[in-house]
């Protein structure tokens, strides 16, 4: 189970925190860097799914330089999740889904495209909500800083695993579906172990997540 981090182990986190910071920003740098052509592409008479691209991108650019700036600014976690095995489902869960960006392309209908550029645009929209409103309590690995349950935590325990998929999904249908199948397959899988981990620190800090666990569903508003 979770518990309070002794000063050498916390100046440990605090060191992986500010490494972790610093990749979200190259990220952000990256991302930033590649929306000129797509802006230029939107703007030569691209229609919807130019600019829905467009936009998506820049949602993902400005959600992991959010990410760098909370690494840095939220305190201390009060308790965590020990062991190495929910760290690595962290890790697997967060930074796995990045591999569709280097597998095939496949080649997408009108229809197909359009709705990907949808479920993209949406699922990125979702997750910038979800992580503003989460703020300074938002963490990559299983701990327990502050409970949210208003705004999109008042519809489902995890929001933020759920938009997360949403946008996963409209990536992947832009890569061949016998790659890009196993893929989101396992990272549901991934997401799934992190909120249990997760849950387990959250029961254990606060007394009010029991009562709040049993009439919030898990992921889907109303059925799970």
């Amino acid at each position: 189970m979770g518990g309070c981090m002794a000063a050498g182990s916390r100046g440990r986190v605090r060191i992986g925190e500010s490494l972790g910071s610093a990749w979200f920003l190259l990220l952000g740098i990256l991302f930033v860097a590649r929306l000129a052509p797509l802006l230029r592409s939107a703007l030569a008479g691209g229609g919807f799914v130019d600019w829905a691209t467009f936009v998506s991108r820049a949602g993902t650019a400005l959600f992991v330089i959010i990410m760098a700036w909370l690494m840095l600014a939220r305190p201390d976690s009060i308790a965590h999740r020990a062991g190495v095995i929910p760290w690595l489902t962290a890790m697997a869960g967060t930074y796995g889904a990045w591999v569709l960006g280097f597998l095939p392309k496949a080649e997408l209908s009108a229809p197909l495209a359009l709705l990907s550029a949808v479920v993209s645009l949406i699922g990125s929209g979702l997750i910038l909500v979800v992580v503003l409103r989460l703020g300074k309590s938002f963490s990559l690995v299983p701990q327990a800083r502050g409970l949210v349950t208003a705004g999109p935590y008042a519809l489902v325990r995890h929001p933020l695993y759920a938009a997360e998929e949403l946008a996963l999904i409209g990536l992947a249908m832009h890569v061949v579906w016998y790659l890009s199948l196993p893929i989101v397959i396992g990272h549901v899988a991934l997401q799934l172990q992190r909120m249990s981990y997760e849950e387990e620190v959250l029961t254990q800090v606060f007394p009010e997540y029991a009562a709040y666990a049993r009439q919030t569903a898990r992921w889907v508003p109303g059925i799970w």
